[in-house]
C-alpha cells in the first residue's frame, strides 16, 4: 500500500480548474491521487478559493487538527492496543467508559 498524497493548494486549484471537464477519475489518475480525495477537494471548493484570494502560500498543504487531547488520546490508544494485544473484547461502551 503506497502513502497517500497530499495535494498542496496550487494542485487543488488546478483540480478544480481540471472538473470543469473531466471526470473525478480522470482528474485522480492524471495527479496519481484517489478519486475520493478529488472528490474531497470538488466538496470544498469554497474552502480552496477562500485560501486562494486570503493569498494562502500555495505550497502549503492542508494541517491536521488537533483536539486538544492529544494525552488522553495518547493513553486510550495505548490501553486499546494493550487491551487488544491480550486479545479480549473491547466496545464502544466500554473505550468510551
Amino acid at each position: 500500500m503506497s502513502k497517500r498524497k497530499v495535494l498542496t493548494l496550487d494542485e487543488r486549484v488546478r483540480v478544480l480548474e481540471l472538473s470543469k471537464n473531466k471526470s473525478a477519475r480522470k482528474i485522480a489518475d492524471e495527479l496519481g491521487v484517489g478519486k475520493t480525495q478529488i472528490q474531497n477537494i470538488l466538496k470544498r471548493k469554497a474552502e480552496v478559493l477562500e485560501d486562494v484570494e486570503n493569498n494562502v502560500s500555495g505550497h502549503r498543504k492542508r494541517l491536521r487538527h488537533t483536539s486538544g487531547n492529544e494525552d488522553i488520546n495518547d493513553l486510550v490508544f495505548k490501553w486499546f492496543t494493550d487491551v487488544t494485544a491480550r486479545r479480549m473484547p473491547v466496545s464502544g461502551p466500554l473505550l468510551q467508559a
